[in-house]
């Protein structure tokens, strides 16, 4: 068993990718991508007023993929006020309330956690974009997946390894339907989340995952903005030809954060033997598979080692120096020199 120990150390770094090359910014700066950005708390919480949550579940269907309802997935729907209290809604009813007006965020969680602490979670990544948002609205969805404790470590990270291939597809049907209405969306996806995360958009842009499809048409260049924390994928799944990828097919931009000495990532080998595949969210990222169009994938990648130490810990990606809030906030509001891409549908297969 793995204790992790609750202390921090100073940032010493970040380190920013753009289309391959790299850059790193000394402690006492912030990368010029970031620099300005201050929360405008006044602004924030009048903005906060505006903004709409949900919490979507997929824990009642079936967590093994080859069972995975694909055509309507039955997801439950609430609709949470500011206090966090579920009111029950429909799919159809939070579908309808989407507008391209308003970038829609969904957080998708990671491993061992309870509907509840999904929900708890989900509100504070929220609240630490909320705090950088400025004036901007945004609706924020959960993704609340099954990773409830199941066992000893390293049996429930291969029983959650293998949940998230249904997972992925569920997210991506999802998506198709987001997209279909025009809304700008932005994934975060922690820990196992993160596998889900791109599993999905591997599978919307017609990607197989463990064996089955998304029926109906795909969709290539939706234009999805996403960050990873931690990300417990293998580091190499968004390459050519590789696990996830037709991933890079859909997103715009992409930010990771990571931490070379992870503890619980640094054993991330022994989910899969055969492939001793180290974490993206331990070693960085390497290499990504062109975009819709071609062109190299924006990513921004941040080492957290400095100040996170051993610890696998997503809320202090957020409350250390990391500041993945921040950095994320930008993300979410980045337009102004966006390409955006018209969707390909791609055919369903005879």
């Amino acid at each position: 068993m793995i204790v992790t120990i609750l202390f921090g150390v100073p940032l010493q770094a970040a380190d920013i990718y753009r289309s391959g090359r790299v850059s790193v910014w000394p402690p006492e700066t912030l990368p010029p991508a970031l620099s300005g950005m201050t929360p405008r708390i006044g602004a924030s919480d009048v903005a906060a007023s505006a903004d709409r949550s949900w919490l979507i579940s997929t824990r009642h269907l079936s967590a093994e993929v080859c069972r995975a309802e694909l055509n309507r997935p039955h997801f439950h729907v609430g609709r949470l006020d500011r206090c966090g209290n579920r009111h029950p809604d429909s799919l159809d009813s939070f579908l309808a309330q989407l507008t391209p007006e308003r970038p829609l965020v969904i957080h998708i969680h990671g491993n061992r956690m309870t509907h509840w602490q999904a929900r708890d979670r989900g509100r504070f990544v929220h609240h630490q974009l909320r705090a950088h948002m400025g004036g901007q609205p945004i609706d924020f969805a959960i993704f609340s997946w099954p990773s409830e404790r199941t066992g000893l470590p390293l049996r429930d990270g291969r029983v959650k390894a293998a949940r998230t291939e249904a997972q992925g597809l569920y997210l991506a049907w999802l998506l198709r339907e987001v997209v279909a209405r025009d809304v700008p969306v932005t994934l975060i996806g922690y820990s196992f989340g993160a596998r889900v995360a791109t599993g999905a958009l591997h599978a919307l842009a017609g990607g197989n995952v463990s064996g089955r499809q998304l029926p109906g048409h795909s969709l290539r260049g939706a234009d999805i903005k996403v960050a990873l924390v931690a990300p417990a994928v293998e580091e190499d799944s968004l390459q050519n030809g590789r696990y996830h990828g037709l991933a890079s097919q859909n997103i715009h931009e992409l930010a990771v954060f990571y931490n070379p000495r992870d503890a619980i990532l640094k054993r991330f080998w022994l989910i899969d033997l055969p492939t001793r595949g180290r974490a993206l969210g331990f070693s960085g990222p390497q290499q990504l598979a062109p975009s819709f169009d071609g062109s190299p994938v924006p990513i921004v990648a941040r080492n957290c080692a400095p100040f996170l130490g051993i610890r696998h810990s997503e809320v202090e990606y957020y409350t250390q120096c990391c500041r993945a809030g921040l950095a994320i906030a930008q993300l979410i509001q980045k337009n102004a020199d966006s390409v955006q891409l018209t969707p390909t549908h791609v055919p369903e297969e005879p």
